[in-house]
């Protein structure tokens, strides 16, 4: 589907300065928002520790195999967004004024329902995590 961009440009580029920040550490620190999110809700099985049976064990494994596949995951949506990313110039002034779109829409060939199915394997998940949040942020009171 998508055209593969060298390894030099997932590996060894990094590309600054065009998203209005011009200091490269911020643009670094800016970058890593989209694959640090996945970490974000690592503590909320210890706020539903009391309805779980065997805590004390079946609580610390859950997180630390939630880390470990999440980490898998973000590493290869993170890779694969930079190896199939195209024109990243075009994917910030594409006509959809989202960038994640824009890459998947580059990606698919401009073909649109192929960026629905691309788009949604994104944002059902942070559906899922969103309620996941939610019961675990009910039991913080």
């Amino acid at each position: 589907m998508a055209l593969r961009n060298p390894d030099s440009l997932a590996w060894a580029n990094f590309v600054s300065g065009l998203s209005g920040w011009k200091d490269p550490g911020v643009v670094f620190s800016v970058g890593l928002l989209g694959v640090v999110a996945p970490f974000t809700g690592v503590d909320g099985v210890s706020h539903v520790a009391e309805e779980v049976k065997n805590p004390k064990t079946a609580i610390p494994k859950s997180m630390i195999w939630g880390t470990l596949i999440n980490a898998i995951m973000a590493f290869g949506y993170a890779f694969t967004a930079l190896y199939c990313t195209g024109d990243y110039e075009e994917a910030l002034t594409g006509v959809t004024g989202y960038p994640v779109i824009q890459i998947a829409y580059q990606a698919s060939g401009s073909n649109l329902a192929a960026t629905y199915v691309l788009m949604a394997l994104v944002i059902l998940p942070s559906w899922v995590a969103l309620c996941n949040s939610f019961a675990s942020v009910n039991r913080l009171t």
